[in-house]
Parts: structure tokens; sequence; C-alpha cells
């Protein structure tokens, strides 16, 4: 359970989560993020970072303040999500996400879904995030 923080990050993560090692053949599982606040003055990072498979993630209530954050540069987005899709969550619902200002790579995406860094089909804007039905009520600001 991460619950009820409040994290102050310039250009880096509020929350990273390691997925599966192989070499010790250890996962993640039911991980909750409930009700915590992020907030980067800068242009790069994140509010959550999953490096590879997990297994029942909840994020529920957070909330996001980046204004001038810069999708597309340095593998920065609000969520950056190291893997095929959304399976390894359990639910993401009622956060808030920052806008910021994504580059032409980005193609207006703010989150980022794709197994490795660099392609930019991984970027999803905020229609595409909310179309997920893993994903209720998120909001862009």
């Amino acid at each position: 359970m991460i619950r009820g923080n409040r994290f102050e990050v310039e250009n880096g993560r509020c929350i990273i989560i390691d997925g599966f090692d192989p070499q010790y053949e250890r996962g993640v599982k039911n991980i909750m993020i409930v009700e915590n606040t992020g907030k980067n003055p800068g242009q790069t990072g994140g509010f959550l970072l999953v490096t590879g498979k997990v297994d029942g993630i909840s994020l529920l209530r957070n909330t996001y303040v980046s204004p001038g954050l810069r999708p597309g540069v340095s593998q920065t987005a609000n969520v950056y999500v190291a893997d095929q899709d959304l399976s390894g969550f359990r639910t993401i619902e009622s956060n808030t996400w920052s806008l910021g200002r994504p580059t032409s790579f980005a193609q207006g995406g703010v989150m980022y879904v794709w197994p490795s860094w660099s392609d930019r089909r991984g970027y999803l804007d905020p229609s595409e995030w909310t179309r997920d039905p893993k994903v209720k009520g998120d909001v862009f600001r």
C-alpha cells in the first residue's frame, strides 16, 4: 500500500515499481497506490514508472501536477508502463493527470505503454488512455 503521500520530485519519478525479475524469479503483486499527490516543477519524469510485468496494481484517486511536463523526452510520461498493455493493473480509477506540453514525438500523448522505450506508438493521449477498460474516471488538466 502506497497511500496518502505527498511527493515533490523535480525531473524524476514519484513512484517506481520494478516488474518481474527473472534473475531472482520475483515479481510484484497486489499493490495499491491510493490518494497520493505528486508535484514536478520540472520537464521530465512522471508520477509512476512500472518497469515490467506486474500483477494487480490498483491506481486510485491520485493527483499529479506538472504543467511543464514534456512527454516525448527522456521517457517522460505521467504513467510509464514497460509492458504490452495495462493487463498488470487491477484498476485505474479517478486520478487527475497533467496535460503538460507533449513534444511532436509524443503526438499529444501523455501516458506511455510499450515494452521498451523510444517507440512513439507507446504514447497515449488522454482519449486513448481513458478508452482502456481498466481506466475509469481519470481526468487531465
